[in-house]
């Protein structure tokens, strides 16, 4: 009797969410990826190959310099590396911010991920003077409409909250 290939999913973070923690999770039952965005600039993503672990090291690039436009640049640049190392299509993209959902949503269009799964936070820091002002107009004025934007529109939505730790 043949076994099917065990579906291929990806997780699509940034640093600090627990990501090898929901990866060491997925990896018995899944052929699981993880993309960390390490920097603005590069990132890096990990498998597992007999049994292991392993990093697939993906090249750094450039950016515009425009903050918005290398938003667009880095989410496109993380997938395009996923779908190099991983191969296309994937199963399931479970991504955690608004960028990344977004980006995910339109490979969804197009046929080069299954399902979309948005992990999505209730939490964004107080507003920080120390924090750069477009960042602090992007949470305030963007981040909130985008969250919900996105919640409505992946297959699956899942919300975690810091509040649930106070």
């Amino acid at each position: 009797m043949d076994k099917s290939p065990a579906p291929k999913v990806a997780y699509v973070t940034s640093p600090g969410n627990n990501e090898h923690c929901l990866f060491d999770v997925l990896r018995d039952d899944y052929e699981p990826w993880l993309c960390v965005s390490a920097t603005s600039r590069s990132f890096n993503c990990y498998t597992i190959k007999n049994g292991e672990k392993i990093l697939v090291g993906l090249p750094v690039y450039h950016l515009s310099g425009l903050w918005i436009l290398d938003v667009f640049i880095h989410t496109r640049n993380v997938f395009s590396g996923l779908f190099r190392a991983a191969g296309t299509p994937l199963d399931i993209a479970i991504v955690d911010s608004p960028p990344f959902c977004l980006m995910a949503l339109r490979y969804r269009r197009l046929g080069l991920i299954r399902k979309v799964v948005y992990f999505a936070s209730d939490w964004l820091p107080e507003d920080d003077m120390t924090i750069p002002l477009q960042n602090r107009l992007y949470r305030r004025f963007v981040h909130q409409r985008l969250d919900i934007f996105c919640a409505r529109r992946a297959d699956k939505g899942l919300r975690y909250s810091c509040q649930a730790w106070l």
